[in-house]
């Protein structure tokens, strides 16, 4: 079993024993562990993880004197399918007690990480680290003045307009409309013609009296 990284107590130690979760000391501790987390692109295979392991499996042995040579990396979690959360414990081969120490060891940890990260071309999300990134696509922009786009969309429409027009001047369906339209008599001329308010037309078309002039 693992310890887990203490924290800090400072308490008699009549009040120690007394505890249920025994202390941990700094000076009596074993070898304790740290565990380091970072994201890669969402693309990263499976395969260059493995490849990652082994390079720091590799650096973990010729360091045996600061940490002990044995890793695993896991995949903690991929947020929103946007990144790969990857988590890797740092075993040192001594306590926290010399807190300088410890800083200076992880630090050599995680410039090694590094160095396999860009060695083996495993970059941050949206390709963060790359040395060499692709281009990105181009954004256009068309910059038309207000005046011209009106223009044309009232050219258009009155040449839509002459279109109709001239098809309903050529279409003889609509002349013989017209033609049968102006035959109609609407309700109210008959209406004044009988009470003899009107001009007398429909009697000069029936026949009868001729119109007042």
């Amino acid at each position: 079993m693992r310890p887990l990284p203490p924290s800090l107590l400072v308490c008699k130690e009549s009040v120690q024993l007394t505890c249920l979760i025994p202390p941990c000391s700094y000076r009596r501790s074993g070898p304790i562990w740290e565990s380091y987390t970072w994201d890669v692109d969402f693309g990263t295979p499976l395969e260059k993880i493995e490849a990652l392991r082994a390079r720091m499996l590799e650096f973990l042995e010729q360091e045996r004197r600061d940490f002990i040579p044995a890793i695993d990396i896991s995949i903690v979690d991929f947020a929103s399918q946007g990144k790969l959360t990857l988590s890797a414990p740092i075993n040192y081969k001594s306590n926290f007690q010399n807190g300088a120490l410890k800083t200076q060891r992880r630090n050599k940890w995680i410039v090694s990480l590094k160095t396999a990260l860009a060695e083996l071309e495993i970059y941050g999300p949206a390709g963060a680290g790359d040395p060499a990134p692709a281009a990105a696509d181009p954004v256009l922009y068309t910059k038309v003045p207000w005046d011209e786009v009106k223009a044309k969309a009232a050219e258009a429409a009155k040449a839509a307009d002459k279109t109709h027009e001239d098809a309903r001047e050529h279409d003889p369906a609509f002349k013989r409309a017209s033609g049968f339209a102006e035959g109609f008599i609407s309700q109210r001329e008959i209406e004044n013609d009988e009470a003899g308010k009107g001009n007398g037309a429909l009697r000069s078309r029936a026949g009868g009296a001729p119109a007042a002039s």
